[in-house]
This record gives C-alpha cells, structure tokens and sequence, in this order.
C-alpha cells in the first residue's frame, strides 16, 4: 500500500467511525425522548404556563427587543430579591413551627 492509499484508508476509517459515533447519538436521543422524567416535565409546563401568563399580562414575550442589558439585570435583581424574600418567610415560618412543636 503507498502513502495516499493509506491516507485514504485513513479516511474512510474516520468516516465509519463518526458515521458510528452519530448513530449512537441518534440512538441515545431517541432513548432520551421516550424516557419521561416527571419533574422536568412538571417544570416545563409551569414554565409555559408563566410564559402565557406574562404575554397575557403585558404583551410581550422575553423575544422583546426594546429592553437594554441594564433593564434586563435590573429585572433580574428584582426576581433574586422577591425570591430572598419568599425564603426568608418560609424559614421564619418553619422556624416558627418548629419552636411551636417543642
């Protein structure tokens, strides 16, 4: 075999295996769709609910352009402190509870 027989054969090997490689792909994405994780799911439909939500709310959806990056930080922060706040309640809560169950 000379050199460009075997730079050739060279190829075709590499070829069979991505050819391989992407059929295992296929394989594990088919296998990945027709596995069902119940929490993920339950978050995407809560996701797609505050999506309709909000569009019926203001109008827009996030695809809106006429927020810069400052705006979209600052909504950002806004949602974090809400959050801080909800946590803060729910440990005062079960601290609560927890003092009341003693």
């Amino acid at each position: 075999m000379n050199k460009i027989e075997g730079e050739e054969r060279g190829c075709g090997e590499a070829m069979d295996a991505m050819e391989a490689m992407e059929a295992t792909e296929a394989i594990d994405a088919k296998n990945a769709v027709e596995l069902k994780d119940s929490i993920v799911e339950s978050i995407v439909r809560k996701f797609q609910h505050r999506s309709a939500v909000g569009i019926k709310k203001y109008g827009v959806t996030l695809d809106r352009t006429d927020l810069g990056l400052s705006d979209w930080i600052q909504h950002a922060q806004e949602e974090l402190m809400d959050a801080i706040l909800y946590l803060e309640k729910l440990k005062q809560t079960s601290l609560a509870a927890g003092a009341a169950h003693k």
